[in-house]
Formats: structure tokens, C-alpha cells, sequence
């Protein structure tokens, strides 16, 4: 995509434009759609015209499900080129517009604290599979020193979950030193934050999120084991 969000989970085999007037029509891989702009939905992006990130998220969650939509939205706001106000308040104008209906839900799942792909397709685990919401990267200290921030916690259920993807490892990964030292620290680091908590830790992984109901009956499991 131009500003560079990730295209997990869409369908990137047509092109989809939006006309000022007329629309509703396919040729040669290229979807044409009717629609309106204002001027505040528009940007100067070198030499051409596109859409604001808002207007752009909206657009495209009205066209794809629930979940690719979350991971799309939440990249968005993670980066900073949209908050859930702005996209609530534009929303709101929009909602009458076809296929808006599922686009209200995203908004309101969406979350900037969201740090990678596999975060908010967990997260979407969770809320389809009807288990609690997660306090999103909690903070752990000892004393005044922080130890470490947490991607999910139910601090009331006394566990904690770490995605663990190879895009995460890498960006710990610091010169001079090797995957294992990398493991290694990571594992001292949650050694550390279970005994201050005294928490439990699960860390899913890729393949847990394709396997939804194993993984959900498992955080129930231990979230039920841990309250």
C-alpha cells in the first residue's frame, strides 16, 4: 500500500477505484466504484492525489473482513497516521454508505498499541472466540525500573501472553550478538517478569492462529487455571 501498511489477509488480485460519478462496474481487474470525496479526504502525495490514511481505512475495511480489517486499522494507528477519533468521526458520515455496516466493529476493535500483524490477529482471536479483553503492553517494575512491557495481560486472571514472531527476534537482534544470545536474554527477561508477578506466561506463535479453537480452549484453560 502507498504508505507502506502491510496487505496481510487482502486480496490484492484487482484494483479498486472510486469515481465521483458512476461506478458499479468490473473490467481487467480494475472494480469501479461510485462514491463521494471532500476536500479533508484528499492529500498531496508527490505528484499525485490520494486519499488520507482515514478516508483510506475506511475505504478499505468496507471491502475486506473483520480481521484483515484490524490488522490494517491498528497498523494505521500504531503509526500514528490516524486516531480512532478521527476514524469514528468520518465514519459516522460515512455509515450510511454500502458495506459500512462491519466498518463501525473495526474502529472500535482497533488499537495502536498493536505492534505487529501477529498482535492484532491474537487480539482477534480473543474477541471472536468471546474470551476477555487484554490489558495491551503492560508495564512490569521492580521498584522504579521497568522490566519489561508486556504485548497482552489479564492482570486479574494472573496471566500474561508474548506473540512470539521471527519479525519480533530480529528487532532484538542488536550487532555483534546471535540468535541465541537474543533467546537467552529473552528468556532471563520472562524468568523475571513471572517471578514478580507471579503470572503465568503463554506466547503464541504463526501457527496458533491457525489453529483458533485449540488455541482458544487454551488461554481459557489458563485463564481459568490462573484466576
Amino acid at each position: 500500500m502507498l504508505d507502506g501498511a502491510p496487505d496481510w489477509g487482502l486480496d490484492l488480485s484487482s484494483v479498486h477505484l472510486t469515481h465521483l460519478v458512476g461506478g458499479g462496474r468490473r473490467s481487467a481487474g480494475v472494480v469501479h466504484h461510485g462514491g463521494d470525496l471532500r476536500v479533508g479526504d484528499l492529500r498531496r502525495d508527490g505528484g499525485s492525489w490520494a486519499t488520507t490514511p482515514t478516508r483510506t481505512v475506511l475505504d478499505t475495511c468496507s471491502r475486506i473482513a473483520t480481521e484483515p480489517g484490524l490488522v490494517l486499522t491498528s497498523w494505521y494507528l500504531h503509526q500514528g497516521l490516524t486516531t480512532p477519533e478521527l476514524l469514528m468521526e468520518r465514519y459516522t458520515e460515512m455509515q450510511r454508505w454500502p458495506h459500512m455496516i462491519a466498518v463501525r466493529l473495526v474502529v472500535l476493535l482497533a488499537d495502536g498499541r498493536l505492534e505487529s500483524v501477529g498482535e492484532s490477529r491474537f487480539l482477534y482471536l480473543l474477541w471472536r472466540a468471546g474470551l476477555p479483553r487484554p490489558v495491551l503492553q503492560w508495564p512490569v517494575w521492580d521498584g522504579d525500573r521497568l522490566v519489561g512491557i508486556v504485548d497482552f495481560a489479564w492482570p486479574e486472571h494472573g496471566l500474561m501472553a508474548e506473540f512470539d514472531g521471527f519479525v519480533k527476534y530480529g528487532r532484538l537482534l542488536k550487532p555483534g550478538a546471535s540468535a541465541a544470545d537474543v533467546v537467552f536474554a529473552e528468556k532471563q527477561r520472562e524468568d523475571e517478569l513471572r517471578e514478580l508477578t507471579g503470572f503465568r506466561m503463554i506466547r503464541p506463535v504463526w501457527s496458533d492462529l491457525d489453529r483458533p479453537a485449540q488455541t482458544e480452549a487454551r488461554v481459557r484453560r489458563l485463564l481459568v487455571h490462573a484466576a
